[in-house]
């Protein structure tokens, strides 16, 4: 379970429309809109220009999704050491999109 995890933050991810999720699981089964398919394959990642790299600082989110307890490395400068503290559990995004919930099915390809 531990390397399940591990490959799924690893930024390998691709979220699909839901049209994909008719082809997971059994033939016949009923389509639920509530489920994200989040189907793990292996990538290249493009080189990035220096163009892109602004572009991606500016990222505009379009919705918000609730983010779990985590453990977070805070730098105290008094100190002049991490230590481990809990962030969480928060909404993520700008205030008047809309909230993204539901179940995530991950996918893994050869």
């Amino acid at each position: 379970m531990f390397a399940f995890w591990r490959l799924s933050v690893q930024g390998v991810t691709v979220t699909h429309p839901t049209e994909s999720s008719a082809g997971i699981g059994q033939v016949g089964e009923p389509y639920d809109p509530e489920v994200r398919v989040i189907r793990l394959a292996r990538q290249v990642p493009a080189p990035r220009t220096g163009e892109q790299t602004e572009a991606a600082r500016a990222r505009v989110y379009h919705h918000r999704w609730p983010v779990r307890m985590h453990k977070v490395r805070q730098w105290y400068p008094s100190a002049q050491e991490h230590r481990v503290i809990w962030r969480g559990p928060y909404i993520k995004g700008p205030a008047d999109a809309p909230l993204m919930v539901g179940e995530k099915v991950y996918v893994v390809d050869n």
